[in-house]
């Protein structure tokens, strides 16, 4: 079954475009070629995703956000380059599979109630899914009230209610489920490691692989980023020194990131690349600049 409206004018941009649609078991390829018809986006499914079966409900959402969560519908992950939407399967990587199945497992139980208070909402989902949830600091929505969660529905179907008519949108990046916006999330970069190529040897090589395997918590309690970046740098015994172009923005940017068992690169990306920083490794330690 599928019910489609689309809310945009022949004179908009693209990114214009908001998307009231209702899909059920419909094919991957069928249903982003519908959204590329309407809105001008090129979408390119590769032929082992294209039947893969869809089933999303979407009232009045930016066309970045109903490619996005049409694909985690049905277990594909979209990544955008300069031509084209290109869509992955989400199953690599592991961590991104194993989020994207916690929000869909179960119904939620107790259900959310219409009005209730983001962070309040999202600690309630962590508790149920298991997963961490992060609200991007550099934004309001943490003051959004949320919808009342379908019947029956499951945490992804909430976030995907919470995103209706210009509400919060959501990525599963970086080990979480980030909360913020769709113009943040268009802005984002894909990571804050920013070390050259050409620097990159055997002592960085083995400092990357390590970041990629060390797991850690970040806190709730809201710090500076200063502050955070020092507990970190202590929990995983690497210098993290802060370049001249970065030391103010430390300082004075605040976070709280409810992050439990991510990598240590995930936690540089949260707390750098949510704050406009970004790092080089060198050698056996870490600089951080502004970006």
């Amino acid at each position: 079954m599928a019910r489609l409206a689309i809310a945009a004018l022949a004179a908009l941009p693209a990114a214009a475009a908001d998307i009231t649609v209702q899909f059920e078991e419909e094919g991957l390829r069928k249903v982003l070629g519908v959204f590329a018809t309407y809105s001008g986006e090129k979408v390119r499914v590769p032929d082992d995703l294209a039947e893969r079966p869809a089933t999303i409900l979407l009232d009045n959402v930016p066309i970045e956000g109903a490619i996005r969560y049409v694909c985690f519908s049905a277990g594909a992950a979209p990544r955008r380059t300069a031509e084209a939407w290109q869509i992955e399967d989400a199953a690599s990587p592991a961590w991104r599979k194993s989020i994207l199945e916690a929000l869909e497992a179960k119904p939620l139980d107790p259900p959310l109630d219409r009005g209730v208070k983001l962070s309040d909402a999202l600690g309630r989902l962590r508790a149920s899914v298991g997963a961490s949830f992060v609200i991007d600091p550099a934004t309001s929505v943490a003051s959004v009230e949320g919808p009342a969660s379908p019947p029956g529905g499951t945490a992804f179907d909430w976030l995907v209610a919470l995103a209706a008519r210009g509400g919060p949108a959501f990525d599963v990046r970086w080990g979480v489920v980030l909360v913020t916006t769709e113009a943040r999330l268009r802005d984002l970069p894909a990571g804050a490691d920013a070390t050259p190529p050409e620097r990159v040897g055997t002592k960085e090589k083995r400092l990357k692989e390590a970041l990629g395997e060390r797991r850690v918590d970040l806190p709730e309690a809201v710090r500076s980023v200063d502050e955070a970046l020092r507990a970190l740098s202590k929990e995983i015994g690497v210098p993290i020194a802060l370049d001249p172009t970065a030391m103010d923005d430390v300082a004075r940017l605040r976070f709280a990131a409810p992050a439990r068992g991510v990598t240590a690169a995930q936690a540089l990306d949260l707390l750098l690349g949510l704050s406009g920083l970004r790092y080089e490794i060198r050698e056996d330690s870490l600089v951080v600049a502004a970006r």
